[in-house]
């Protein structure tokens, strides 16, 4: 009766021993991660120590699992093509935790029946963090005044700029609101751009977003734009501009220096004009930013002719009368001059060889 009974224990013993080794040989482990988030009630939020930077709600756990060969293969087929394991564990939270402080959570038993990781057919070995830490926060709502900035053309607005709505709602984390807890409550919108695109109209009415920030803070604002119309008593102003000097272009092909200019009137190589300039520029103009320009004409050059003594053409009698262009800075390339065209009288004598004029 020993003698079975030990032959039986003997042949239980090989079995499990086979079985141990053929399950073994059949498995292998592997290297994965499990997305951990904080499920949070509506308008609570979690920041998790140690999150990944660009993922604040979301902690990513290195993990070693096994199984067999078939399912250890087709997990790392899915990596090679770049499919994310869906392997998140969910954490739930209720909304009586306090705010503003660490809470912990131990992962080890939940990870460990992820349904996700035996619906792979394997199993968690190894769970590289045993728990995940996180603080909660509140997003709350508060109410801001809106108001416009014109900047520059503030001294030409007819009244002040009306907007609609005149309120909006700021959602905003209640930690950072707290960083601001003596701010007004008002939101300030810069317009200037949108008046200097505009500045011809006396009237106008243009929408504004209001975008993501208020007082450095990340907001969200609803609704997320409004409408502001303006008035201006003035569109424009006037200045006046001296002792521009008046410069010459040749035509192409010809030396300037090869010809003398006679001027009819020797003032008009200095100009003084009036000019009308939008309002809201950025700077004032100045006459160092204007360029008075001639453009001299082939015509009113002198016309050749042989002489005895010499192979120079003889000097033009007649005057020649052209407008002067005035040519201005990008930023003020709507500038108008005010008055009359500006003309000017010259003629022009082509210097003889060795610099001196041409006789008449």
């Amino acid at each position: 009766m020993k003698a079975r009974l030990r032959l039986l224990a003997e042949t239980l013993f090989l079995t499990v021993l086979i079985w141990t080794y053929a399950d073994q040989a059949s498995h292998e482990s592997c290297e994965s991660v499990i997305a951990v988030r904080i499920i949070t009630p509506p308008d609570v939020v979690a920041r998790i120590d140690g999150a990944r930077a660009g993922g604040a709600d979301v902690l990513y756990i290195p993990v070693k699992l096994r199984g067999p060969k078939a399912a250890v293969r087709k997990l790392e087929v899915e990596k090679s093509t770049g499919i994310t394991p869906a392997f998140t564990l969910n954490v739930p939270v209720t909304d009586d935790l306090e705010l503003h402080r660490p809470h912990t959570r131990d992962l080890r038993d939940q990870a460990a029946r992820l349904p996700a990781i035996r619906d792979h057919g394997l199993q968690l070995v190894e769970l590289a963090r045993p728990d995940v830490t996180f603080t909660l926060d509140r997003y709350v709502t508060m109410n801001l005044t809106v108001e416009a900035d014109a900047g520059r053309f503030s001294e030409a607005l007819n009244g002040k700029p009306v907007i609609v709505p005149k309120q909006v709602s700021a959602r905003v984390l209640e930690s950072e609101l707290a960083k601001r807890a003596n701010a007004e409550p008002r939101l300030v919108l810069t317009i200037e751009n949108q008046l200097r695109s505009r500045s011809s109209e006396a009237e106008m009415s243009f929408t504004v977003a209001l975008g993501t920030k208020w007082e450095g803070l990340d907001v969200t604002f609803q609704p997320d734009q409004v409408r502001v119309t303006v008035r201006l008593d003035t569109v424009d102003d006037q200045a006046r501009l001296t002792l521009i000097p008046l410069r010459v272009l040749m035509p192409p092909g010809i030396i300037g220096t090869d010809y003398e200019i006679e001027w009819k009137t020797d003032a008009d190589l200095l100009q003084d004009i009036d000019v009308r300039i939008p309002i809201g520029k950025p700077r004032a103009l100045a006459n160092t930013d204007v360029i008075a320009l001639l453009q001299i004409e082939k015509s009113d050059l002198p016309a050749e002719r042989l002489l005895p003594s010499t192979t120079a053409p003889a000097p033009s009698e007649a005057w020649s009368q052209r407008e002067i262009r005035f040519v201005f800075p990008p930023e003020f390339e709507d500038v108008q001059v005010v008055g009359p065209p500006r003309l000017v009288q010259f003629r022009i004598k082509k210097k003889a060889v060795g610099g001196e004029l041409t006789p008449p």
